[in-house]
């Protein structure tokens, strides 16, 4: 599967491995280490209150 901008291209399996490889050196230089994800927020500006 790919994610697909205007001018790149990013294969989920590559993203999947950065990530491990930014929480593998993170441990071994005893850095805490937190992933999480925030949800999309696009319909935010299209409430009447605003």
């Amino acid at each position: 599967m790919h994610i697909t901008g205007k001018t790149w291209s990013i294969i989920i399996e590559n993203t999947e491995e950065n990530i491990i490889s930014m929480v593998e050196i993170a441990i071994t230089n005893n850095i805490s280490v937190y992933i999480y994800s925030t949800l999309p927020a696009i319909n935010l500006l299209q409430s009447p209150e605003f």
